[in-house]
């Protein structure tokens, strides 16, 4: 880097106090930044590449060689504030940020060093000697030259972003007008009414999107499977096409009932269980399992004395499926899936599932490396 001092003329005061502080010290950087790398307040060349989010993007570089010598102080001092302060609410044109766009930065430094240019060939050497006169002189002259009209608006937007930074700016840094071209949009102005092909929705913090990407694909591949396997046994008993079901074909009741309680006095099967009443068989899904219409009733009084006489504990509720899936080297829950947690649980992964194909077909470009690079090395096992 080239610092301040190298063959540059002395900054005032305000700067030179400033000259060794980083120019991001305010914004977010990408994973993996060096600071110690980070461009100063004293530098001729101040890159703020590190604290832009998509990395597809060409890098943004400013060089402060090519604004006028006399007032490169006023604007060096005005981008500063723009990297440093909240986003001004006279601009108005956004909501929802707090600060504006390092994008939006270099572009106002590209496009005021036009104005910048044409301040010194009027002999203007100050933000402070501005008056109305000369920005509608300014108008005039920006409304002439060969340019499309949404170039033309954002060279208005641009001085009227350094009118509406004049709170953060010290007072020699400020134009002394009430407000540019009595209020009128820099649209207005160019006569261009576009908004721009750009992606202006808000952008989900990282520490807030990591997280939940995090989790989001920790229930899908973790969680997800056994909820899929549960949701499929259950559909498959609820629709009487479980292979279990099988043996039960085109008996009685009564014998479905001999049959069911005998194979679970082998196996250490309990019978389903109405959570609602502790103790109570669920006939509903034990006529379910036994392969007959899920109704209450279904069974008959006989098959319902015979499974209340036979001894077999009765569950908490009915279970189901079995779990298999791990967060952090322990199993996700301690007992099986019930069939009356089993929609909500669905939803929970399709709302994990919702949550990743938005963010991955619905992210800028650039978004891909810079946030997902930082959850992987924070979600460890990812």
């Amino acid at each position: 880097m080239t610092k301040a001092n190298d063959g540059a003329a002395t900054l005032p005061s305000l700067l030179s106090e400033l000259a060794d502080r980083e120019v991001l010290h305010t914004r977010s950087l990408r994973h993996g930044t060096d600071r110690a790398a980070l461009s100063r307040v004293g530098d001729r060349v101040w890159s703020l590449a590190e604290a832009q989010p998509d990395q597809h993007t060409q890098s943004i570089t400013l060089h402060w060689s090519t604004y006028p010598n006399l007032l490169e102080y006023d604007f060096r001092v005005f981008i500063l504030a723009t990297l440093d302060s909240p986003y001004p609410p006279a601009l108005g044109r956004f909501t929802g940020i707090d600060q504006a766009s390092v994008s939006t930065v270099s572009n106002w430094f590209k496009r005021l060093r036009v104005f910048a240019t044409w301040l010194r060939h009027r002999g203007i050497d100050r933000l402070y000697e501005v008056n109305d006169r000369d920005l509608d002189l300014y108008l005039d002259h920006v409304r002439s030259i060969q340019a499309s009209t949404g170039t033309r608006r954002q060279l208005f937007s641009a001085v009227r972003a350094v009118w509406a930074y004049a709170p953060y700016l010290p007072p020699e840094c400020r134009m002394p007008v009430a407000e540019p071209w009595q209020g009128r949009s820099p649209g207005e102005l160019a006569e261009d009414i576009q908004t721009g092909r750009g992606n202006k929705t808000a952008r989900i913090a990282v520490d807030t999107m990591i997280p939940l990407l995090d989790w989001a694909l920790r229930i899908v591949e973790d969680i997800g499977p056994d909820v899929r396997d549960a949701w499929r046994e259950f559909r498959q008993l609820y629709t009487g096409t479980h292979p279990g079901q099988a043996r039960f074909a085109e008996l009685p009741r009564t014998e479905r009932m001999n049959l069911f309680l005998r194979d679970a006095h082998r196996t250490g099967v309990a019978l389903p269980g109405d959570p609602e009443n502790p103790g109570a068989i669920d006939y509903k899904y034990l006529a379910c399992l036994l392969g007959l219409p899920v109704l209450s009733n279904s069974l008959g009084l006989g098959p319902r004395s015979i499974a209340e006489a036979s001894g077999i504990p009765v569950a908490g509720d009915f279970f189901i499926g079995s779990v298999t899936g791990q967060v952090d080297g322990r199993p996700w829950r301690d007992k099986p899936i019930t069939a009356s947690e089993l929609p909500e649980l669905v939803w929970v992964v399709t709302a994990a599932c919702f949550v990743i194909v938005s963010y991955l077909s619905g992210m800028r470009p650039g978004e891909n490396e810079a946030e997902l690079h930082p959850m992987q090395h924070s979600a460890g096992s990812k």
